[in-house]
């Protein structure tokens, strides 16, 4: 009995040091975000670009994720615009970013004057109907010059970014704003989920098109 006690103890003092293990992992991996997400922050923090002033609201992309300098972003290839960068890495339309940072629909609601909504790649496998409203309130109450919608990310299901496709662009067209689809665009990606430094000058490049 006592040999089964002790090895019960032992087998408990193993899960919860996994467990503490797990705990500080998560916690450290946590750390790294919000690392991430300040220094994003601060790199984009600057107004990007020179000429007629616009606020861009997005995510990743937006914010140069991944690129060895996050100013040289899609957002950098429009020309004559001063671009107030306001983005949020993880966030989609109906979802909070990376670090509890804020939605691109929260973005949006503090912004004033032109806009250029980027983003729906992380509402991807997400709730449409409440995309779908939250789209709606965002194009009846902004002046949005364009909405960009996702990427073909290989790391994402192809048939759910079709969905999110569908839904902007069919409020995109209802509101009378023009509508950018990615998913049209061969874009090389860094991680299956992000661009490389080409694929920004092509992304922006698809944009600047559009204005």
């Amino acid at each position: 009995m006592k040999k089964r006690w002790i090895a019960a103890a032992a087998g408990a003092a193993l899960v919860v040091a996994g467990a503490a293990v797990y705990v500080i992992r998560e916690d450290r991996i946590a750390a790294a975000e919000c690392d991430l997400v300040a220094s994003l922050d601060a790199a984009t923090a600057a107004p990007i670009g020179t000429g007629e002033s616009v606020t861009i609201i997005g995510d990743s992309y937006t914010q140069g994720f991944g690129l060895d300098d996050p100013r040289t972003s899609w957002v950098s290839y429009l020309p004559d615009r001063r671009a107030t960068v306001s983005a949020s890495s993880g966030a989609g339309f109906t979802r909070d970013g990376l670090c509890d940072s804020p939605s691109l629909s929260e973005l949006t609601e503090s912004a004033s004057g032109p806009l250029i909504l980027q983003g729906g790649l992380n509402d991807v496998g997400g709730d449409m109907k409440a995309l779908e409203r939250t789209i709606d309130d965002l194009l009846s109450g902004n002046d949005v010059l364009v909405l960009v919608g996702p990427t073909r990310a290989p790391a994402f299901d192809a048939d759910e970014i079709a969905d999110v496709v569908e839904v902007l662009s069919e409020a995109a067209k209802e509101h009378g704003v023009p509508y950018l689809d990615a998913t049209e665009w061969d874009l090389p990606f860094s991680d299956g989920i992000h661009l490389t430094a080409d694929g920004h000058a092509e992304f922006g490049g698809h944009v600047a098109s559009s204005l």
